[in-house]
């Protein structure tokens, strides 16, 4: 438990520094010298808060429940053994998903 606290008291120092070099017009390079920052380190939470920020993005939006009306697809066979296929066309328009 202590070890996920630390992580997460890292993760928002490095975040907090970020949101400041990202409204300070600086060079990634001159932020962290002017703050004492290792640029390694800087760029390696840089790229791990983006991931993490895109995952929870992507979990939070992945995922979502819409209505459904099937249409019974094209009558196969001929007479009285004829038959509808339990199969359904669905159509819908991209932009409502």
């Amino acid at each position: 438990m202590a070890k996920t606290k630390k992580k997460t008291s890292r993760a928002a120092y490095w975040q907090e520094h970020i949101s400041q070099w990202s409204e300070s017009g600086l060079t990634q390079a001159e932020y962290c010298r002017r703050n004492k920052l290792s640029a390694a380190g800087f760029h390696w939470w840089k790229g791990q808060l983006r991931r993490k920020a895109r995952t929870q993005k992507t979990s939070s939006t992945s995922m979502q429940f819409v209505e459904v009306h099937g249409v019974p697809s094209a009558h196969v066979g001929h007479g009285e053994n004829s038959q509808y296929k339990e199969e359904y066309i669905l159509g819908f328009p991209l932009n409502k998903l």
